[in-house]
């Protein structure tokens, strides 16, 4: 394990900015790159802000404005807000290799039904918001990589966005199946998440994408008698 994620959303920044100089000497230490954030696009874009500015955040299917999950990527001024406070959160870690603004936590339902932007899948909508995260960090930290989480309902292959520079593919297949490797032919639900995988690839290019794998998942093994066995972790790690 050579990657250590510090930070979720604040005060988590204040507790590693305090203690800074001596978990870097530890992290230096052990060779470990460090990554931050996690589920953060809700605290970017609070939701007090909604009766102020409705139009920042997303349209249900029955055609109202809701406070609900993430945000309306078509508003402009959400754009250049969010990317505002993503800036001055991150900025404050210039050593992180990897920075994740993730969309909520929910299988579906979060992002916008605007008109005329039927094409624009729920990939497609998170994106947009990341390629505008990326675009205005670099310009304060021009070697800065934003992940692009593909999970839940974003693990689909955008459609038509494309990748800014400084996007990282992030593919997290958690509802696939750990009894099969991910290339096991014989199992449907692998073959869909590979298949996601593989349609993905191209547009963002191997060096711009990253594997979260859930072999360690307290949560998701918690009641599971055999975890995932090595011979499926060992042909994972072929297939990838």
């Amino acid at each position: 394990l050579n990657r250590i994620t510090f930070l979720y959303g604040p005060p988590a920044i204040d507790w590693y900015t305090a203690q800074r100089a001596r978990l870097q000497g530890e992290v230096n230490k052990r060779g470990l790159a460090i990554e931050v954030g996690g589920h953060l696009l809700p605290d970017l874009l609070p939701r007090e802000m909604f009766p102020e500015h409705p139009d920042w955040f997303p349209r249900n299917a029955a055609g109202a404005r809701v406070p609900t999950f993430n945000m309306n990527p078509f508003s402009r001024e959400a754009l250049e807000y969010v990317g505002n406070r993503a800036v001055s959160y991150f900025g404050r870690i210039p050593e992180a290799s990897l920075y994740h603004a993730w969309p909520d936590d929910i299988g579906g339902g979060g992002w916008t039904s605007e008109p005329g932007k039927e094409d624009y899948t729920p990939s497609d909508q998170s994106l947009l918001v990341m390629n505008h995260i990326a675009t205005r960090l670099r310009e304060k930290l021009p070697e800065a990589n934003v992940a692009f989480l593909a999970y839940h309902d974003t693990v689909e292959a955008p459609r038509v966005v494309k990748p800014a520079p400084g996007v990282v593919y992030f593919y997290a297949p958690r509802e696939r199946c750990y009894a099969h490797s991910l290339d096991d032919a014989t199992c449907a639900m692998n073959r869909v998440y590979a298949r996601a995988l593989e349609k993905a690839l191209p547009a963002f290019g191997a060096a711009s994408a990253e594997v979260f794998e859930y072999y360690a998942d307290e949560v998701l093994f918690q009641d599971v008698t055999n975890p995932p066995l090595p011979e499926v972790m060992a042909a994972d790690t072929r297939y990838y």
